[in-house]
């Protein structure tokens, strides 16, 4: 019995909360933002993978977005260009033997991307 009264009164005091209603603005800044997320799995062959989608604004999913190009870079400013393999995904295997591209544990690595009007961006 005591059970049934304190679950009354649990789910009477979460119904009864007022909820207040906030306005989310997007800041200017951050539209047509790019997010850019990347994932790098040393193996054999290594594997890039890449999700670029726009920033979330609280009142629409973020959409996939493509770009021209996807490039991988090391620290030595050697690139790699990734493959799509739909809208906003993007991929690469890069064997362990590659002549001038190595992945290595401690080695810095970022993304950068052409985006379709001619913008750059890099993570």
């Amino acid at each position: 019995m005591k059970f049934k009264v304190v679950s009354i009164f649990v789910v009477g005091f979460f119904l009864s909360g007022c909820l207040d209603k906030f306005d989310f603005e997007r800041p200017e800044s951050l539209k047509g933002a790019v997010a850019i997320q990347g994932k790098l799995t040393k193996g054999n062959p290594s594997r890039v993978e890449v999700i670029l989608r726009d920033v979330f604004d609280f009142f629409n999913f973020p959409k996939l977005l493509s770009a021209k190009k996807v490039f991988v870079v090391d620290e030595n400013q050697n690139e790699l260009a990734l493959t799509t393999k739909g809208q906003g995904l993007y991929f690469l295997d890069i064997p362990a033997d590659h002549p001038f591209f190595k992945i290595d544990i401690g080695h810095k690595y970022k993304i950068r991307v052409e985006g379709l009007k001619g913008e750059d961006y890099e993570s």
